[in-house]
Formats: structure tokens, sequence, C-alpha cells
């Protein structure tokens, strides 16, 4: 039956039209091709790609694409073979597969969309390429970090074997990084022998689970020994085994050797502070020094005085030989060598062969089998003592620098202790001539000891601490003590009662021989009084001498003697007090006497004489000749006359005359004479008296100069000079006589009449004046300003100081004072205050910002506007730096070179910039800068005004941003329309009607939104600008929002939108028409961005003193970030809605200029996806 062809074939039904029947076979077998192709294509892709979801899917696509295929080529079959039950059954298997594909796929859906999308793919994807480049870029971060700790980290897997190390540990091992890693064999190998086994413990610990570190050292592919401190944690898996190893290799071979170098020279330094051996202190130097360092000899060189010099000592390696006390000489070596090593040359050669030294010293050094050198000076007592020097012979050696800091830090412990040696020996050379020093000194002791007691002169012994342990016979008889009662007595005794030549008490701390032992000098001829013990009084003359160690300065013991001269004493001082009394007499009265011998021509004079005539008075009297030449050259005719006649008469005499001092001074003398006469009334002597009248005569020349300069100075002063009684009405006692130039007034009318003066005191200014006049008598000094009445009737300005003069016994005598005119200055000074206090209130009440700055940017002044613009107080401000407070950080480098600008140039007087108010926000101020100097010409700040420009600004940056968008806004209908008429004005559409008129339609379209954007662009700005002014009414709510409702119900008719007004029974004071603009607007807005078949509504709310309005829509909604800025002009939340929805994007603008000039606030609220819903809010009635 499936095979049966008792049907008519198909092709019949085709009437068997070639072309008919052609073309469904055709059609047929591409479509049953094509089908074929497809599945073919699915298996390769499946095998290809294993890893895509779902693959199994693709399988039965394939069999169901198959199926298709195969009705197209039954298609085609039953053309000519009527099989329609084969064909069916073709078609009923396909439709089976293809549901059972359709229902697998609609199971499948919810995972298949779970399947990230390429975009999310190729996110995923970036962000994992970003989180391997931050991988890399740790790595990267990690092997410099561990190059730069010289750390190296390494890893070993423990079921693998493969050990990973860090291109740093490579580098510690003294391999290329990057090349392959050893083995664990080929790591043991490189370890050092002594320490493998310790190394292989420590691993076989790790592995066991515990955490170990370890020093040991390698041998690296150079030959080179390392010390490694070696880290290792092991890495567990999730069944808790050893799964890795992981650690890390630190090279502290320079800490190592660091620690040898320290252990070295604390070795030596100790050795040179404890051992006075200084071969031993040498020997330890260059041994240890040799094995330190590994090197194969160490010597120290000294110099001798012709510049060659010998090896001392020496440490050498076997193999090599030594040179100890080898005596060399470099030719080489010169002054200048030793200048540059006296200086602290170190030299440090690696390979004296290649290095272009000089052949002599390349000879010097090849008979020591020497490749690489370096050498240390040893300075002591400021001069090279020798050289510190270390040969490497067994190849090149370059040195590091810690070898040669080893090598200066060992150079100064050797020359600590040469000079440690040097000390010691010349410490015993003076032990030896310190004992035989004192073998002399007990020799000359009993020789001393000897004299001293035959002296008649008592002589004591005192130690250092001032006590007595020896004494002579002399010494008692004068003292009245025994020697055993002076011993362990000291010169501060109490006992003693020792007085000075006054008698006054002689402190025992000022005794000579306490005096001498505190400073070491000696004292000599010094007098005192000593009461014995019988009360008699004893004086002495003391000397004192020090007994001092040599090379010592202080004292240990003192020699004093001394010799009783209380008769001497006794003799001299009665002619002592009888000279005494002259020369007092003599000195007090400046009056000196002299005595001239006429038969010896010998003169004497008095001391006093002497100094009258400036010589010194231990020298010989003047001759006669001598004493003429200091008579004043003016005036010697007339003493030659007065002496003459006084030497030819014997008369006596009385007469001024000038001398002239060696140093060149005049002084007066009054001279008097008187003559001796013989038995024949013969002139034998002149005797006389010399006064020096100097100072008498410079005071009456004094007097007499001050007297005229005052007369002067008092006659041409602006001041006037007064005196005045100090009690009662201090009416004036004196008044100089030009007061009547600066008042008018003649002197004696102020003397005639003590209350002159103060009537014409300004009545105002009595009170004030006498009050102030009493203060003078609590401070002695007082001034005080008034003003006083002209002759003319006029006033002028006095400044009085006043000064009060009291007698010897504090009674007050007089007040001293003067007058000076200040009219001018007063002037001057209301001119300034007035001027001033202009200045400072313009300065307080402007309303601008004043900012003066001193020369540092320190804040010195703000007025009150700067403060309430910013926030701060006075306190916060003055003081403190302006840059750095109130200045944005990106303005304040930019700014504080302006500043500078106009301190050094004067540039920039008018300036832009933002400051920083106390809350944060930034103000744009625009500066006018002045400089500021005082009155020599000296910059000492700037004062600044300036005026707040940030609303200017903001205002200018929106008309920028408004004549930008309406140019654009215009543009584009014009453009339109332009690009319509053009084409209409071409005649193309002539015979094209329909287009003709769809032309025209897009002309009018644009030139309804032109007119429209032009009419609300205009509304805006006469709202804006104040020039609409609102006529405002009591209105009820509801007939406003019925207005607006019936204004737009046609719209929303066509739209298939509800409006649903819930009105309220309220008044508002408001100007109708902008109210039910502002509903339109609002209600136009959620018409156009509202779906067809949603609900619109409008409510209001009465509140305490506004109405709430609400406009609620289904639409779109809005983006939260967009909800400040739609009510903006032209600001929409899509842009292609000016073109699809036909706005402005001026509405939402005028709505908010229109509810604020009402006082309210309007505001948007709205969820993407459920709506928008906008407020504002009106006054109520006042009525209400």
């Amino acid at each position: 039956m499936v095979l049966a062809e008792f049907f008519i074939p198909h092709g019949h039904c085709y009437l068997w039209k070639p072309g008919l029947v052609g073309l469904h076979i055709v059609s047929d077998a591409l479509t049953a091709l094509a089908y074929y192709s497809i599945p073919l294509t699915l298996t390769y892709f499946v095998s290809k790609r294993r890893d895509v979801p779902f693959n199994w899917i693709f399988l039965l696509f394939g069999a169901f694409i198959i199926s298709c295929g195969t009705t197209h080529i039954m298609e085609i079959w039953t053309l000519w073979h009527p099989n329609y039950w084969l064909s069916g059954l073709l078609k009923a298997v396909t439709a089976v597969v293809s549901l059972y594909t359709a229902s697998e796929l609609v199971s499948l859906l919810p995972q298949a969309l779970a399947i990230p999308s390429t975009a999310q793919l190729e996110k995923e994807i970036k962000e994992r390429q970003k989180a391997e480049a931050a991988l890399l870029k740790e790595k990267s971060h990690l092997a410099q970090a561990q190059k730069v700790a010289h750390v190296g980290s390494w890893e070993f897997d423990v079921a693998t074997e493969e050990i990973a190390w860090s291109d740093e540990t490579f580098r510690i091992y003294g391999l290329a990084p990057r090349q392959a890693t050893p083995t664990i064999t080929e790591h043991l190998l490189k370890i050092h022998p002594d320490d493998r086994a310790a190394w292989d413990t420590t691993v076989s610990q790790i592995a066991r689970g515990k955490s170990c570190q370890l020093e040991f050292r390698i041998a690296r592919p150079d030959g080179s020994i390392r010390h490694i401190f070696g880290q290792g944690e092991p890495i567990f898996n999730g069944d808790g085994q050893v799964e890795k190893l992981f650690g890390t290799v630190r090279d502290i071979t320079d800490r190592i050797a660091a620690q040898a170098r320290e252990r070295l020279f604390g070795a030596i330094a100790l050795s040179v502070h404890q051992s006075l051996d200084l071969d031993e202190i040498l020997n330890t130097t260059v041994t240890e020094v040799r094995q330190l360092l590994q090197t194969d000899r160490v010597l120290i060189y000294r110099f001798n005085s012709d510049c060659s010099g010998q090896i001392v000592v020496e440490s050498v390696g076997a193999g090599f030989p030594a040179v100890l006390d080898t005596t060399i000489y470099d030719p080489c070596f010169g002054k200048d060598y030793a200048q540059l090593y006296l200086q602290g040359r170190v030299t440090a050669i690696a390979n004296i062969h290649t290095a272009a030294l000089q052949p002599c010293y390349v000879e010097l050094l090849a008979p020591f089998q020497v490749t690489a050198n370096l050498i240390v000076p040893i300075l002591a007592g400021g001069r090279v003592w020798g050289l510190l020097i270390v040969h490497h012979c067994r190849g090149e050696r370059h040195w590091q620098s810690y070898e040669i800091e080893l090598l200066q830090q060992l150079s100064t412990q050797v020359a600590i202790a040469l000079q440690q040696s040097e000390l010691y020996s010349r410490g015993q050379a003076e032990l030896i001539e310190r004992q035989r020093i004192e073998q002399e000194l007990r020799v000359s002791e009993q020789r001393y000891r000897s004299v001293v007691t035959v002296m008649s002169e008592g002589i004591v012994l005192q130690q250092a601490d001032g006590q007595i342990t020896a004494s002579n016979a002399s010494a008692e008889s004068i003292l009245g003590l025994t020697a055993q009662q002076m011993q362990g007595l000291t010169s501060v005794d109490p006992r003693w009662q020792a007085i000075y030549e006054d008698g006054s008490p002689f402190p025992g701390e000022l005794h000579p021989a306490m005096i001498t032992l505190r400073t070491g000098k000696p004292q000599s001829n010094v007098v005192m009084g000593i009461h014995k013990p019988d009360e008699s009084l004893t004086w002495i003359s003391i000397n004192s001498q020090p007994l001092i160690h040599p090379g010592e300065t202080r004292a240990y013991a003192a020699v004093t003697s001394f010799s009783d001269i209380t008769q001497r004493r006794q003799a001299e001082e009665k002619l002592r007090k009888s000279e005494a009394k002259l020369a007092t007499a003599q000195r007090v009265a400046h009056v000196g006497n002299w005595e001239f011998d006429v038969l010896t021509q010998e003169i004497t004079w008095s001391e006093e004489l002497f100094r009258i005539f400036g010589l010194d008075p231990t020298e010989p009297e003047p001759t006669f000749n001598e004493h003429f030449q200091q008579i004043h050259p003016d005036d010697r005719n007339l003493w030659l006359e007065v002496v003459e006649q006084a030497l030819a008469s014997g008369n006596s005499y009385k007469f001024d005359f000038r001398i002239v001092r060696p140093n060149g001074q005049v002084r007066y003398l009054e001279a008097r004479g008187e003559a001796v006469f013989n038995e024949q009334r013969q002139v034998v002597k002149l005797f006389g008296t010399l006064l020096d009248i100097s100072d008498r005569k410079r005071i009456e020349e004094a007097l007499r100069t001050s007297e005229q300069r005052l007369r002067y100075l008092v006659s041409s002063s602006p001041s006037v000079i007064f005196s005045a009684k100090p009690d009662g009405d201090h009416g004036a006692t004196y008044i100089s006589e030009n007061v009547v130039n600066l008042l008018g007034y003649e002197a004696r009318e102020f003397l005639e009449d003590s209350s002159f003066w103060a009537d014409r005191v300004h009545p105002d200014d009595v009170e004030r004046i006498f009050a102030g006049t009493a203060k003078v008598f609590e401070r002695e000094f007082y001034s005080h300003e008034y003003r006083f009445r002209r002759t003319d009737g006029t006033y002028c300005w006095l400044l009085a100081q006043l000064r009060l003069m009291r007698d010897e016994a504090g009674k007050p005598t007089e007040i001293l004072g003067f007058l000076l005119d200040i009219s001018d200055r007063k002037r001057t000074e209301a001119t300034l205050q007035e001027a001033e206090r202009r200045w400072r209130s313009l300065l307080e009440n402007v309303q601008l910002l004043v900012v003066g700055l001193d020369p540092r940017g320190n804040v010195e002044y703000v007025n009150p506007f700067f403060l309430s613009l910013t926030g701060y107080t006075q306190a916060e401000v003055l003081g403190k730096n302006w840059f750095e407070n109130f200045l944005p950080p990106s303005h304040q480098q930019q700014v504080n070179t302006v500043f500078d600008e106009v301190l050094e140039d004067n540039f920039h007087p008018h300036y832009i910039n933002p400051i920083l108010t106390k809350s944060g926000e930034e103000r744009f101020i625009a500066w006018n800068n002045t400089l500021l100097r005082d009155t020599e010409g000296n910059i000492i700040g700037t004062t600044s005004i300036g005026e707040d420009i940030t609303q200017r600004q903001a205002v200018e940056r929106i008309k920028n941003e408004f004549i930008s968008i309406v140019s654009h806004e215009l543009r584009t209908p014009l453009t339109a329309i332009r690009g319509s008429l053009g084409l209409l004005a071409t005649g193309i559409y002539d015979k094209k009607p329909e287009k003709a008129k769809r032309m025209v339609e897009i002309a009018l379209t644009d030139s309804d939104r032109l007119v429209r954007l032009v009419n609300d662009i205009l509304d805006l700005e006469r709202l804006d600008s104040g020039k609409v002014t609102l006529v405002k009414e009591v209105c009820e709510t509801a007939d406003l929002m019925q207005q607006a409702v019936d204004g737009v119900q046609a719209l929303a008719d066509s739209a298939g939108i509800t409006l649903c007004v819930a009105p309220v029974s309220a008044q508002v004071w408001v100007a109708p028409d902008t109210i039910i603009q502002t509903l339109t607007n609002l209600l136009s807005n959620a018409i156009k961005f509202s779906p067809s078949n949603t609900t619109i509504t409008l409510t209001a709310q009465p509140q305490s003193d506004h109405v709430l309005f609400q406009v609620k829509d289904q639409g779109r909604g809005i983006p939260v970030d967009k909800l400040e800025a739609i009510f903006g002009r032209f600001q929409q939340v899509d842009v292609s809605d000016s073109r699809s929805k036909g706005g402005t994007g001026l509405g939402l603008a005028i709505c908010q200029s229109i509810v604020q000039q009402h006082g309210g606030h309007i505001w948007a609220e709205s969820t993407l996806g459920e709506g928008s819903t906008f407020y504002f809010t009106l006054p109520v009635s006042l009525e209400q």
C-alpha cells in the first residue's frame, strides 16, 4: 500500500508544463541539498567542539533537517511516482522529529539563556586578561623585590620531583637565569661538602611537614664560596599530605664577612687596649688579616727618615718567600707620595702588570712574586709612620670596598698602638729620671735644712693642703709658737688673728702661702700683723715660693719666709701719718708745694705737684730749664718777671699762668710764693704753692658759653621755656621772650598776673589740665595737650611738657617745662583720622572682598564681606598662609607664582582665581592687586580687592550653552525647511504632487516646531528677566486643573490615554494663565511619553501654607541622574525625543520658572519602567 501507484502522479497537477515542473524540481533539489549539507556541517562542528554545552541538540537539529530534506526529495519523486503514502510517512516522521526537537529546545531554553553572551564573554576575557596582566606585574614586582633584597625562591613538586627557581636564585648560585634548573643531585654537588649532611637532613624534615631554616655554603661555578641562609615550608594537599616544598634563599656572605671583620677588628682593638707589647699587636694584626682576606702575604713597612724603609712584621703563606727585616728603598717614592699618604691615600691594584705603573715600582715588587697589592698608610703623630700592605701572589684580585675599609680601620688601631707604645717608653724614661731627681733632692734638702736652721728670717714649709710640716728656730721666735705647736696648723687657722696694715682682718685664704699653693706663683713683700699668744702684735713681711714637680703646674708645697718689721713699722708709721696728712691735704685741694734753694739751685717738689704737671712722682724733679719749658709760651714772660722780682725783693706774689703737660693738655695754675731770708736778709730760698684751677676756669668758660647758647636757643626755638611755682596757683616765675611770637602776649604779662595763663586755657580743657598738673608730683615728669587763646581770640593747640625739680631734701622747688604749638599736627591728625575713618568704613562696608598679605603670603587683613562670604571668623584667617589654606590645591602653585611676580615686577594687577570657603565651596574671584611699600620704598605686602564673579561665570557658562543649544535647535528645523523648499524650487516634484505635498508638510511641521521653539524661548526669557508681570488672583484649584485637562483632552484621546482628575476644594494665589500653562506642559509631556491604554492622574493636596500638585503617568520613567537636569534648558532624557516627540526641551524650564516666580518649588520622582510623578507647590490664598 505504501508503494501503491494507483494514484495520479503529482506532475499531472502541473499539467506537465516543463517550466513549472522544472521550477519545482530545481527548487526542491536545491532545498534538499542545502538541508543535507547543514547536518554535515553541524556534525563536523560537534566533532570539533566537544566542549560546547548541549552539543546533542545540534545532532537533533541535524536529524530534523535531514527529515525535512527527505520530504523535498519525495516531492521530486512523486512528480512521476505517486507514492503518497510513503511521502506522508516521511512527513509524519519529520513531524515527530520536529515536535521532539521543539520540545527539547523549549526545555533547553532557560539553560541556553544562562550561557554568557558574547559581550559577557568578551568582558570576562578582558577581566581575565587584566587579572593575568596584574598577576604578571605582581610577578615582575616580586622578581624585582627579590633582586633588590638578594632573596631567591624555589619550589619542589614532591610527585614529579620538578624544581622551579626564581631568577634571583640563579644569580645567587652564580648561574644565568632562564637556563635549565639544576636537579637535586646537581644542586647537592653545589653545596659545600662540609654542609651537605646538614642540608640533606633539613630537606628531609621539610618533606616530613616541618618548617626549617639553615645556613650553609655553596660553591659557585667561578670557585667562589658564598654563605646562604635558606628557609623552607611544606605545602599540604587536601588530604594533609605534603604536596610541594617551597622556600627562599638569601646570600648572607657579606654579613658573614662583616661579622668576621668585626671580630677581627674587635680582637685587634682589644689587644691594643690590653697589651703594651707592640710586636705582639703587630704580629696579631698581620696574621689575622691574612687569614680573613685569604691572601698570600700581609706585612707592615716602616719608613726611615731618608724615605727608605724596613719590613718590621710579616705573615706569609706557604710557598711564598718571606721578606721580614728586609730593608727596601723605593726609587719611585718621594715627598709627593709621602704627602699623598699623609692625606690618607689608599693604593688598591688588581694587577700590577696591567695597571700602567712606573717600571721601577714593578721591578721593586717582582722579587716578592706580587700580582695584586693593597696599601694603606699608618699615620702617627702627624706623619706617615709606615704602611700596612697586603700582597696577593696567586693571580689578579679585585679588592672590595669593605676590605679597604677594614685595613683603614686596622691602620688606625696600629697607629693607636704605636702612640701607646711610645707613651709607655716615654713613661719608663721619665720614671728613671724622676728617681734620679728625687735622690738629688734628698741631698739638696739636707743642705737646705742646715741653712734654714741658722737664718734670722723665719721659714715654714707648708704642704698642698696648707698644713705646716716644718719650721726653723727664727720662725718660733717671731711667731711665739714652738715647732710642735705650729705642726699641722694652716694659714686659715683663726688662732693667727692676722690683720692688714689698715687693721682689718686678713683672711687666711689670702695668705701668701695659700695663694702660692693655689696658683703656683710666688708672692713677695706681703705685710701683715700677727697677734702672738701673749696678745702682743708683731708685724711681719712675708715671701712665699712654690715647690713644683717638673712637668707639672700645681704646687705640691710652699716655702714661706718672713721677717719681723715691727720696729721699722712703728717708725715708718709715724712718718707716714705726717706725710699722709700733708699729701691728703694737697691732693684734696689740688695744691702742690715746691722749694727752691738759691745757693744750690736744687728744686724739691711734692707728689701732688708732679701730678699737676702730669709727671711721674717717682721720677727726679725737673731742672729749672725743664720746668720753664712746660710753661705756656704766652705766659713765660709774666712768669719770669714775677720770679725775678721775688728773688730780687723777696716779696710775696700771687698770679695765674698756664702750663702744658707732656700729653699736650693745657692746665691753669694759681701760683703763690714767699722768700726765705738769711741773717743778712738775703733771699736764700723760695717756697711756694701751685693750685690747679683748670676745672674752675673751664667751669667759668662753660658757664659763659652755656649762657650765650641758652639765650640763643631760647630766642630762636619754636618752643617757649617757662618755670612755675610748685604750689598754689602755679603762677609763672619765668617765661622766655619768644612767647610773643607763639601766643602774641608779652612775657611780663604772664609774670605780673599769676592767673593770666589759666584764664586763657580753653574752658573745656581747664579741669583736665589742672588734674594733669597734679600728676607731675607723682611721676616727676608729665606732658599734656590743650587749647590756648591767642591775642587775636583764636585758639591754638599747645603741647606742654613739665618736669618737677626738688632740692636735696626732696622738697619741690619749681616746675620747669616748655610749650610747643602743635596746631598743624592736630589738623593733620584730624585729617588723617577722617581719611582713615572713611577708608576703613569703605573697606568694612564695601560689598567686595578685601585681603591684605605680607611678603610671605600670610593674611594680615580681611574685611567683613570676605568673612561673610567664606564663613570664616577673623581668628581663623589672620596669620594663616593664603595659598595653603584658602585656595584649591590645583591653583596654589599657580597663584603663588603670580604673587611672587606681583612682588618682584608688579605684574598681574588684575587676576581671576577660585578660593575655598569654610564649607569647601569654590568661589571665583576677580582681583585687583596693589603693591604696598613703606616710606622708604620697601615692599611690605599687597592689598587685593576682589569681586565674587561665581554667579556671573555660571550665567556666562549657561548663556554659552544656551546659545550653542539654541543655534543647534534652530538650525535643525531651518535646515529641514530649507531642504524641502529647495527641492520644491528645483521643480523635480512638479509632476509628483503627492511628494510635493509631503515636502510642504515637512516644511510646515518644522515651521511649527520652529515657532514653538521661539515662543518657548521668548516665554522663558520673559519669565527669567522679570519682564512678565504676574497678575495674581484667588483661583480655585479645581478650575485650574479642569481647564488644563480640557486643553489636552483631545491629545490624550488620540494617544489612547485616560486622564484622571481628582479635584480638591482649595484656593491659591496665582496668575491663572501661567499655572494652566504649567499644568498643560506637564500633562502634554506625560501624554507624549506614556504608552496607549495607560492612565495619567492629576491631583492636588492642600498643605499648611501651600497646595501640592501631582501629575503621575505610567510611562517609561526617568533615570535618577536626570531628575534634576531635565529642568534645564534644552534638556531631555533622550536626545532623539525632540525629533520623535516634537518637543523643544524648554517646557520644564518654563514650568520651573513659573512655579518659582509664584514662590513655589517643582521636582520629579520616577521609577524606570513604571512611570514618573511631577510635583509642584503653590501658595494658598491670603484669605485662607
